[in-house]
């Protein structure tokens, strides 16, 4: 059991760090091409919404 407590601990730990790397590159391509929070945000949502 407390390996698979450990398991999960560090799978829930990768996910946190990956979203936070994604919405860090978002913004960080937003600033690049020069556009509006606004805009970026809705670039960062046209992203997630689209099918996989």
């Amino acid at each position: 059991m407390g390996v698979t407590l450990l398991k999960m601990a560090f799978a829930m730990a990768a996910i946190y760090f990956a979203c936070d790397y994604f919405t860090n590159g978002v913004e960080w391509l937003g600033r690049r091409l020069r556009l509006s929070q606004t805009a970026t945000g809705s670039l960062a949502r046209g992203i997630r919404d689209c099918p996989a």
